[in-house]
């Protein structure tokens, strides 16, 4: 009996494992459209969680965010500022500095391509 329970248990563990590597697979603009929908943050738990996100989305999706800021009057450019700029603070805070490396690089990626002079 005792080695059946022992069997299920690691089946259970082994699901779990391969369920949680396969969990999100979303495209990268789907995952920024998901964490722009949860903007503005309700709390600093929240804010923690969603830095966290767009860290996870790495230099291109931090990229792609910057790249999205619509020309002024053409659209709502709101919950990307916030998030872009609550990015920018939070790679200020002490043992950021990769973080602060590669945001800039993003940055500078994204400033290279956009166009509108507003948004530069």
């Amino acid at each position: 009996m005792k080695r059946y329970l022992i069997v299920f248990a690691l089946l259970c563990c082994f699901t779990a494992i391969k369920v949680q590597a396969q969990a999100d697979q979303r495209t990268l603009t789907t995952k920024i459209a998901d964490l722009l929908a949860k903007v503005p943050f309700n709390d600093a738990r929240q804010s923690e969680k969603n830095m966290q996100a767009i860290t996870d989305m790495g230099e291109a999706g931090l990229q792609e965010m910057a790249m999205m800021l619509a020309a002024p009057g053409k659209g709502d450019n709101t919950a990307l500022e916030y998030a872009l700029n609550g990015f920018s603070y939070y790679t200020t805070k002490p043992g950021k500095e990769e973080l602060k490396k590669w945001s800039e690089s993003a940055y500078l990626k994204a400033l290279e391509k956009i166009t509108d002079k507003e948004n530069k």
